[in-house]
């Protein structure tokens, strides 16, 4: 039965698109596109979809905050889940995946922190380089957000590629200082992640100690 106050559309066949890849037609035109709203290409159906929910629909956004875009998270391995926790990189705060400036490989960083942000890949100072350790991935910075001062945060570092963990080292770079340190603690293995080698890293840094740089 008719709704009130509603038009039909397409009764004859003959507007099969009225709502596809479209922000101008009654109701559409109604609809917040900027922030909320957002339109699909003809390939994913072309149908308005909501921008927190898919990142098709706001590929230059950033969900979750940490300074990587949609784009990026989503495109990740493993469909967009590069840690295979079963839930799409890009809505969770504390989960970063981006492409290292070095390799062009994907790297992720998880923490157990509420946030992440500024996260970013680079490649090793050429002005201060590390004399002792060459760096095939890049160094990875990042910041994360604990709810409580002086908390423990675990870090869990996914690189994607071949590694071999005995002939590996994770370090620290202070970029205050210029000092390349060891993380003494860190621990290394290999793991598959949707069929893709993957190197694993855990180590944890504590609010106000030796790896914390605030």
């Amino acid at each position: 039965l008719p709704l009130a106050d509603c038009t039909a559309v397409n009764t004859d066949g003959t507007q099969p698109d009225y709502f596809k890849n479209n922000t101008t037609n009654a109701p559409l035109n109604t609809w917040n596109f900027v922030s909320t709203w957002g339109t699909q290409p003809t390939i994913n159906g072309g149908l308005p979809c909501l921008q927190w929910e898919n990142p098709v629909c706001n590929p230059a956004g950033d969900n979750d905050g940490d300074g990587i875009s949609n784009a990026i998270e989503n495109a990740a391995p493993n469909s967009g889940d590069a840690n295979n926790d079963g839930i799409p990189d890009y809505r969770q705060r504390n989960v970063s995946s981006l492409v290292d400036a070095v390799s062009g490989n994907y790297n992720l960083i998880q923490t157990s922190c509420t946030q992440n942000s500024g996260v970013s890949s680079q490649a090793e100072s050429s002005s201060n380089p590390d004399k002792l350790y060459n760096y095939p991935v890049g160094l990875t910075g990042f910041t994360t957000t604990c709810p409580t001062e002086g908390a423990t945060a675990k870090i869990t570092y996914f690189i994607y590629g071949s590694f071999d963990p005995s002939k590996l080292t994770v370090r620290k770079y202070n970029p205050t200082t210029g000092a390349y340190t060891t993380v003494a603690d860190a621990q290394l293995g290999n793991t598959t992640i949707g069929g893709q080698a993957v190197l694993k890293i855990e180590y944890y840094v504590t609010d106000g100690g030796e790896y914390d740089l605030d």
